[in-house]
């Protein structure tokens, strides 16, 4: 069966997007993706997606071009796209939101052996699209008449309007055919007579009710191979929105003799504008929502990085020695793969995955991991203190003891990042960077350690560093996971919602309260900073270190020309000003690097 393509004027420009995975079906859907735009300036987007067996595809995807190359011959602009994706969904998906798609086509076999229903990889695209999806099974014969199968929904009217048009543009006959019980026949009658008015069609069409307890069995009465139909359905309630995909979408598009057009709008969206503003096309390019099938990998995820486990617990012992011998040692690259061992992210984002999603099971069992790696580091890292006598406070352990709203900020930014990654498989590259953003290891070694050595300032300001890390690290994943679309069962909605919320609200409430600290925190490094630079005037401060302790220690090196040197006198009046500002006691220590001035 072939669809001709009356020569309209050209007006609004849209873009579709036609999803093949075999050359047979794409010329067809093009036309009809051509019938669908009302004539408009289509931009047609031929999508392949690989996943990567490339050789193995390469065969496909060459036909497809030769079919595409062969539309553009005969006069209509056509544009082929191959992507490399994790799933052909997501790689439909992401292109559809950056291209700023108006229609997904996606079409079936037409092969009556190999019609299986719906599709995982429709139903999902179907289910997340940034755009409306129309799903395509064409039929063996040329098409004598269009049936329209409808219910009292909104999507009835996109129903209405896509079958109208292909009426229109092919020049056959419509019917309309409704559904429901007798009861409520009258109703959707009266109500299919206001949306045929709504949109200029006769309000007397012919229309048939089906009185039937199997509404798929009354439409296969009134239709042959002869007859293409179009239907769509958009219920609010997941349990009526999986009997649609279950049985009804699968019994049409597996049993009708003739070609099926399946309509099916984005979800949340009460009209679907053709044309959307500026600001809807952002919107839907900053959203890349996971798919259903996503959604089910990512809790599996969640649920095995919420577990302890030996390896766990190895990694964390590991992590913990490097962590330690490197704030020992005042070596930062020591340090840095420590941060790459370290395995505590992992409960994090599963914590902040079961929040979202709903998994208190997850939520319970990641506190508990998470709680056994920070003892196990813990109790390593006093250990390596306790067996290093006379250690001296290094410059990597006093900048853990400090923690400022810079530590917050880089915290948020992981969290997000390390969410983000686990939910799009295709930047797992990202979760390197995560890890040495994140720095969850050294503050709990610096706490042990502190504690082994009795430096009670310095275990208090890391213990502070790691609950602030930790807390932002969850609040800002839980909010991207949101953000994502992943969602709790509708089952369990309300009171997950209830738990969630709490949750979050403690979060957050923790994290405002560490930002309202840390910005009147007097021991910040930004007002000491102001203070030194107020006193020395004339020299550049290049470092500064607090070391907490009684009295507070500050350690500043300063960048001094030999013309004009620092004197006592001028350390001695820093400090007593440092001391009036901070209301404490304290000992200013300064390091004075000499610079030499060539004549």
């Amino acid at each position: 069966m072939m669809m001709r393509v009356p020569q309209n004027s050209r007006r609004k420009s849209r873009t579709v997007i036609v999803a093949a995975d075999e050359p047979e079906p794409v010329e067809e859907m093009v036309r009809l993706a051509e019938l669908l735009t009302e004539g408009d300036q289509a931009r047609i987007i031929v999508l392949t997606v690989s996943l990567g067996s490339v050789e193995d595809e390469a065969e496909n995807v060459g036909a497809i071009e030769q079919v595409v190359k062969r539309i553009n011959e005969q006069g209509t602009p056509v544009k082929t796209l191959g992507v490399n994706a994790s799933s052909v969904a997501r790689g439909v998906l992401d292109v559809a939101r950056e291209y700023g798609s108006n229609l997904i086509l996606l079409g079936l076999s037409r092969d009556p052996a190999q019609r299986s229903g719906i599709g995982s990889i429709a139903e999902n695209i179907a289910a997340t699209s940034p755009c409306p999806v129309v799903i395509y099974r064409p039929g063996p014969a040329d098409i004598r008449q269009i049936t329209v199968a409808c219910d009292v929904t909104d999507l009835s009217r996109e129903a209405l309007r896509v079958g109208s048009q292909l009426a229109e543009h092919l020049g056959r006959p419509m019917q309309m055919v409704t559904v429901g019980e007798a009861q409520s026949g009258g109703a959707t009658r009266r109500y299919l007579r206001r949306r045929l008015e709504e949109l200029g069609l006769d309000p007397n069409l012919a229309r048939t009710h089906i009185n039937d307890d199997d509404p798929i069995r009354g439409i296969f009465k009134r239709t042959d191979e002869q007859t293409m139909l179009v239907t769509g359905y958009d219920y609010a309630h997941a349990d009526e929105e999986d009997w649609f995909y279950n049985r009804v979408a699968k019994a049409l598009l597996r049993g009708a003799d003739g070609p099926v057009v399946l309509v099916i709008r984005e979800r949340g969206a009460a009209q679907a504008s053709p044309n959307p503003s500026l600001f809807t096309w952002i919107k839907r390019w900053l959203r890349p929502t996971v798919t259903p099938v996503e959604q089910r990998e990512l809790l599996s995820r969640a649920d095995q990085m919420s577990r302890t486990s030996l390896d766990y617990n190895v990694l964390v012992v590991i992590a913990a020695i490097l962590a330690s011998l490197g704030l020992l040692s005042n070596s930062n690259a020591v340090i840095i793969g420590a941060m790459l061992v370290a395995p505590l992210m992992s409960p994090l984002i599963a914590f902040a995955a079961g929040i979202a999603g709903g998994r208190t099971s997850i939520i319970w069992q990641a506190v508990l991991t998470l709680v056994e790696g920070f003892l196990v580091a813990f109790g390593v890292a006093w250990m390596i203190g306790m067996l290093s006598p006379g250690l001296l406070v290094t410059t990597e352990m006093a900048a853990r003891g400090n923690p400022s709203l810079v530590d917050l900020g880089v915290a948020l930014a992981a969290g997000v990042i390390a969410a983000y990654a686990q939910a799009r498989k295709d930047i797992p590259a990202a979760l390197a960077g995560v890890a040495i953003a994140a720095a969850l290891m050294p503050p709990i070694c610096t706490v042990g350690i502190a504690v082994a050595i009795g430096d009670s300032p310095l275990y208090q300001g890391s213990l502070l560093l790691f609950l602030t890390n930790i807390s932002a690290i969850m609040f800002a994943a839980t909010t991207t996971f949101v953000y994502l679309g992943l969602r709790p069962p509708p089952a369990e909605a309300a009171r997950v919602r209830r738990i969630g919320s709490l949750i979050s609200i403690a979060m957050f409430g923790l994290i405002l309260s560490l930002i309202v600290g840390f910005a009147v925190n007097p021991l910040s490094n930004a007002r000491i900073e102001r203070e030194l630079q107020a006193a020395f005037p004339h020299a550049e401060l290049v470092n500064i270190e607090l070391r907490r302790s009684d009295p507070l220690r500050i350690i500043a090196t300063m960048r001094q020309t030999t013309d004009a040197p620092l004197t006592g006198q001028q350390v001695t009046q820093a400090r007593q000003d440092i001391e009036q500002q901070l209301g404490r006691a304290v000992t200013l220590d300064i390091v004075v690097q000499e610079v030499l001035r060539s004549e």
